[in-house]
C-alpha cells in the first residue's frame, strides 16, 4: 500500500466567500416593507355646465373642486412603513420533484434540500454553492484524485461578506448533513462539525455591491469566468458549459484548447502525479473507483 500523507497540524485552511453562497445557505427569514397600497387618486374636479346668455347655446365649463364630503379624497397624513416576514430567496432550483410550496411570504422555500443552479449546463453536475461546500464538509477540499494518498482536508473556517445569516449557513453546511448521518461516517472521513462560519464587515473591491457602487448603471453577471491557478496564470472559460474560449466544439478536448478544469485534465493530471510520485498505485484503477470513466480510453489509450 503507499504511504499516506496529511497536512501538518498547524496549517489550517481557511475559505472566502463574498457574498452568502448561494441554495439553502441563502435561505433565511427577512424584514421587507409591506408594499404599499395603491395611492389615491388626487382631488378630481367636477365640470358643471352654465349657460352663457338665456338664449345662448354656448356653453362653458366651470369646475369645482370636489371635497371630502362629496365622496373626493382626504388631506393625507405622514405614512408609517410596515412590515412583515418573509423569506431571502435562492434562484437555485430543487433536485428532483420541486418541493418548494412557492407560498408567499416565509413559506416560499422548503429548507434542507439538494439544489443545482439554474442555466448552469448538466443539472447533476452543477450543484449549488452550498451543496458544494457541504460536501467539502465531510470529504474535504483535497479531491478525487489526492485522496489516494492524502487524509480529508477539512476547511476550518468560513468568512462570509453580504446576506450572512449564521442559523442558515450551519443549517446548509453543517446541520444538514448531521440530520441524515447523526453518526460518524467512519475511515478517514467524518462530519466537520467544528467548522467555524463568521461575517466580516468589509465589502469585497471586486463584487458586484462596490461595482454598483461606483457605477450609474444596473450590472449583470457576465457569461464568462476566470480560473485563477497560479500567480499570473488565468484562463476564461464559459460560466454555462466549462469550455474554454476560442475553443471550438472539435478543439475543445485537445490538449492545447481544452480547459484546466475539465476532468479530462484533471486526469491526465492524475495520472502523471501518481507515475511520477506513486508508481506503485496503478492509476487506471484508482481513477476508475472513482467512476471517472467517460474519458478512461483517452487518459489510456
Amino acid at each position: 500500500a503507499a504511504r499516506r500523507y496529511a497536512i501538518r497540524r498547524d496549517v489550517r485552511v481557511h475559505l472566502y466567500v463574498s457574498q452568502t453562497p448561494c441554495g439553502d445557505a441563502s435561505i433565511f427569514k427577512v424584514q421587507r416593507k409591506k408594499r404599499p397600497r395603491s395611492p389615491q387618486p388626487p382631488p378630481t374636479h367636477r365640470c358643471k355646465r352654465q349657460r352663457v346668455g338665456a338664449d345662448s347655446s354656448v356653453a362653458r365649463e366651470r369646475p369645482e373642486a370636489v371635497t371630502a364630503a362629496d365622496g373626493g379624497t382626504e388631506a393625507s397624513g405622514e405614512s408609517q412603513d410596515e412590515w412583515e416576514d418573509d423569506i431571502q430567496r435562492t434562484g437555485a432550483k430543487c433536485c428532483g420533484p420541486d418541493v418548494d410550496p412557492k407560498q408567499p411570504g416565509v413559506e416560499y422555500h422548503a429548507t434542507s434540500v439538494l439544489r443545482y443552479k439554474p442555466g448552469q449546463g448538466n443539472r447533476t453536475l452543477s450543484m449549488s454553492c452550498s451543496d458544494k461546500i457541504a460536501r467539502w464538509n465531510v470529504l474535504g477540499v483535497q479531491g478525487a484524485a489526492l485522496s489516494a494518498v492524502l487524509d480529508p482536508v477539512y476547511v476550518h473556517s468560513i468568512v462570509v461578506g453580504e446576506l450572512f445569516h449564521y442559523d442558515a449557513l450551519h443549517r446548509a453546511l453543517v446541520g444538514r448533513i448531521g440530520a441524515h448521518f447523526p453518526q460518524e461516517c467512519g475511515g478517514r472521513y467524518r462530519i466537520n462539525r467544528g467548522l467555524r462560519i463568521m461575517p466580516t464587515r468589509s465589502i469585497f473591491p471586486h463584487g458586484k455591491k462596490a461595482r454598483e457602487a461606483e457605477s450609474t448603471q444596473s450590472l449583470s453577471a457576465s457569461g464568462f469566468a476566470i480560473n485563477w491557478s497560479l500567480p499570473g496564470v488565468h484562463e476564461v472559460t464559459q460560466s454555462s458549459t466549462g469550455v474554454r474560449m476560442g475553443a471550438t466544439k472539435k478543439t475543445r478536448f485537445q490538449e492545447k484548447t481544452r480547459s484546466s478544469l475539465c476532468k479530462l485534465s484533471f486526469g491526465s493530471s492524475c495520472r502523471t502525479f501518481l507515475k511520477t510520485y506513486f508508481p506503485q498505485i496503478d492509476p487506471y484503477i484508482h481513477l476508475l473507483s472513482l467512476h471517472n470513466v467517460i474519458y478512461l480510453p483517452t487518459f489510456f489509450g
